[in-house]
Protein backbone atom coordinates (compact mmCIF):
# COMPACT_ATOMS: atom_id res chain seq x y z
CA UNK A 1 0.00 0.00 0.00
CA UNK A 2 0.94 3.82 -0.64
CA UNK A 3 0.25 6.13 2.61
CA UNK A 4 1.25 9.80 2.44
CA UNK A 5 1.88 11.38 5.64
CA UNK A 6 3.33 14.87 6.44
CA UNK A 7 6.61 14.66 7.55
CA UNK A 8 6.55 17.56 10.03
CA UNK A 9 4.32 16.72 13.07
CA UNK A 10 3.12 13.55 11.90
CA UNK A 11 3.73 10.39 14.75
CA UNK A 12 3.76 6.82 14.40
CA UNK A 13 0.23 6.82 15.52
CA UNK A 14 -1.31 9.38 12.89
CA UNK A 15 0.46 6.79 10.26
CA UNK A 16 -1.60 3.81 11.85
CA UNK A 17 -4.15 5.55 11.03
CA UNK A 18 -3.25 5.99 7.72
CA UNK A 19 -2.88 2.96 6.86
CA UNK A 20 -6.10 2.21 8.84
CA UNK A 21 -7.65 4.33 6.00
CA UNK A 22 -5.86 2.89 3.44
CA UNK A 23 -6.27 -0.32 3.76
CA UNK A 24 -8.98 -0.64 6.49
CA UNK A 25 -6.33 -2.90 9.47
CA UNK A 26 -7.41 -1.48 12.58
CA UNK A 27 -4.89 0.38 14.62
CA UNK A 28 -4.66 -2.11 17.34
CA UNK A 29 -3.50 -5.22 15.16
CA UNK A 30 -0.56 -2.88 13.55
CA UNK A 31 3.01 -3.35 14.62
CA UNK A 32 5.51 -0.73 12.60
CA UNK A 33 9.20 -1.88 11.55
CA UNK A 34 11.56 -0.29 9.73
CA UNK A 35 11.41 3.40 11.15
CA UNK A 36 14.10 2.91 13.38
CA UNK A 37 16.92 0.04 12.96
CA UNK A 38 15.36 -3.50 14.23
CA UNK A 39 12.86 -1.20 16.53
CA UNK A 40 8.98 -1.48 16.67
CA UNK A 41 8.16 1.77 16.35
CA UNK A 42 6.06 3.44 19.60
CA UNK A 43 3.21 5.25 18.95
CA UNK A 44 4.13 8.86 20.17
CA UNK A 45 7.41 9.18 17.81
CA UNK A 46 7.41 11.93 15.80
CA UNK A 47 8.37 10.55 11.96
CA UNK A 48 10.63 13.30 11.68
CA UNK A 49 12.79 12.40 14.41
CA UNK A 50 12.95 8.67 12.76
CA UNK A 51 14.79 10.13 9.75
CA UNK A 52 11.67 9.20 8.05
CA UNK A 53 12.66 9.67 3.76
CA UNK A 54 10.30 10.14 0.63
CA UNK A 55 9.08 6.94 -0.49
CA UNK A 56 10.86 4.86 2.44
CA UNK A 57 9.41 1.25 2.61
CA UNK A 58 8.64 -0.10 5.83
CA UNK A 59 7.25 -3.48 7.41
CA UNK A 60 3.77 -3.39 9.05
CA UNK A 61 3.18 -6.75 10.53
CA UNK A 62 -0.34 -7.66 11.25
CA UNK A 63 -0.84 -8.87 15.17
CA UNK A 64 -3.58 -9.37 17.55
CA UNK A 65 -4.78 -7.71 20.25
CA UNK A 66 -4.14 -10.69 22.83
CA UNK A 67 -0.34 -10.97 21.59
CA UNK A 68 0.16 -8.29 24.40
CA UNK A 69 -1.09 -10.16 27.01
CA UNK A 70 0.45 -12.57 29.65
CA UNK A 71 0.10 -16.00 28.34
CA UNK A 72 -2.23 -18.26 29.86
CA UNK A 73 -0.95 -20.34 33.22
CA UNK A 74 -0.83 -24.04 32.04
CA UNK A 75 -3.71 -25.67 33.39
CA UNK A 76 -3.08 -28.90 35.63
CA UNK A 77 -3.48 -31.93 33.80
CA UNK A 78 -6.71 -33.83 35.03
CA UNK A 79 -5.09 -37.54 34.00
CA UNK A 80 -2.44 -38.70 36.20
CA UNK A 81 0.91 -38.97 34.20
CA UNK A 82 1.69 -41.90 32.61
CA UNK A 83 4.44 -43.94 33.99
CA UNK A 84 7.04 -44.23 31.55
CA UNK A 85 7.89 -47.52 29.78
CA UNK A 86 10.21 -49.99 31.04
CA UNK A 87 13.89 -49.64 28.96
CA UNK A 88 14.25 -52.73 26.56
CA UNK A 89 16.85 -54.35 27.19
CA UNK A 90 20.12 -55.17 24.69
CA UNK A 91 18.44 -58.49 23.14
CA UNK A 92 14.70 -56.55 22.68
CA UNK A 93 16.40 -53.94 21.12
CA UNK A 94 18.85 -55.73 18.89
CA UNK A 95 15.55 -58.32 17.83
CA UNK A 96 13.67 -54.93 16.96
CA UNK A 97 16.99 -53.76 14.18
CA UNK A 98 16.68 -57.16 13.24
CA UNK A 99 13.10 -57.09 12.09
CA UNK A 100 14.12 -53.83 10.95
CA UNK A 101 16.47 -55.24 8.74
CA UNK A 102 14.73 -57.89 7.25
CA UNK A 103 12.18 -55.37 5.73
CA UNK A 104 14.75 -53.72 3.84
CA UNK A 105 16.36 -57.26 2.97
CA UNK A 106 13.32 -58.04 1.23
CA UNK A 107 13.35 -54.79 -0.71
CA UNK A 108 17.05 -54.95 -1.46
CA UNK A 109 16.84 -59.39 -2.74
CA UNK A 110 14.12 -57.80 -5.07
CA UNK A 111 16.16 -55.14 -6.18
CA UNK A 112 19.30 -56.94 -6.84
CA UNK A 113 17.86 -59.84 -8.32
CA UNK A 114 17.73 -57.03 -11.63
CA UNK A 115 20.08 -57.28 -13.83
CA UNK A 116 22.82 -54.19 -13.00
CA UNK A 117 22.49 -53.18 -16.68
CA UNK A 118 18.82 -53.10 -16.61
CA UNK A 119 18.34 -51.28 -13.18
CA UNK A 120 16.71 -47.80 -13.86
CA UNK A 121 17.44 -44.72 -12.16
CA UNK A 122 14.93 -44.91 -9.57
CA UNK A 123 15.85 -48.53 -8.52
CA UNK A 124 19.90 -47.42 -8.26
CA UNK A 125 18.15 -44.50 -5.95
CA UNK A 126 16.66 -46.79 -4.32
CA UNK A 127 19.58 -49.41 -3.54
CA UNK A 128 21.63 -46.24 -2.34
CA UNK A 129 19.14 -45.37 0.52
CA UNK A 130 19.09 -49.16 0.93
CA UNK A 131 22.70 -48.44 1.63
CA UNK A 132 22.41 -45.42 4.19
CA UNK A 133 19.41 -46.92 6.05
CA UNK A 134 21.64 -50.36 6.97
CA UNK A 135 24.91 -47.57 7.93
CA UNK A 136 22.92 -46.29 9.84
CA UNK A 137 21.82 -49.43 11.57
CA UNK A 138 24.99 -50.43 11.64
CA UNK A 139 25.70 -46.88 13.62
CA UNK A 140 23.09 -47.95 16.11
CA UNK A 141 24.34 -51.30 16.97
CA UNK A 142 27.58 -49.96 17.86
CA UNK A 143 26.13 -48.30 20.41
CA UNK A 144 24.69 -51.60 21.93
CA UNK A 145 27.17 -53.11 24.14
CA UNK A 146 26.20 -56.06 26.84
CA UNK A 147 26.94 -59.43 28.22
CA UNK A 148 28.47 -62.27 25.84
CA UNK A 149 24.75 -63.37 24.12
CA UNK A 150 24.30 -59.10 23.32
CA UNK A 151 27.75 -59.57 21.34
CA UNK A 152 27.12 -62.79 19.34
CA UNK A 153 23.59 -61.17 18.63
CA UNK A 154 24.97 -58.03 17.62
CA UNK A 155 27.93 -59.75 15.79
CA UNK A 156 25.37 -61.32 13.69
CA UNK A 157 23.67 -58.17 12.43
CA UNK A 158 26.61 -56.34 11.73
CA UNK A 159 27.47 -59.65 9.30
CA UNK A 160 24.35 -59.91 8.08
CA UNK A 161 24.19 -56.39 7.35
CA UNK A 162 27.77 -56.44 5.44
CA UNK A 163 26.50 -59.12 3.44
CA UNK A 164 23.49 -56.79 2.35
CA UNK A 165 25.97 -54.22 1.70
CA UNK A 166 28.13 -56.43 -0.74
CA UNK A 167 25.21 -57.37 -3.09
CA UNK A 168 24.16 -53.55 -2.99
CA UNK A 169 27.65 -52.85 -4.09
CA UNK A 170 27.73 -55.52 -6.50
CA UNK A 171 24.54 -54.20 -8.05
CA UNK A 172 25.47 -50.63 -8.59
CA UNK A 173 28.79 -51.58 -10.34
CA UNK A 174 27.79 -51.79 -13.64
Amino acid sequence: YIVAVKKFGTTVLDLKKAIHASCGLEVAKQKIIGLEKGKVALDNVYLSSVKLKRKNKIKLIEISPQSFKEPPAPKPSPQPQKQQKPQKTKLEQLREIAEEIVTTETEVTILTSISPTELTDTQRFDLRKYAEYLTQKMLVLDGVSGGDDVRVERKKLIVHIQDLHKKIEEALKA
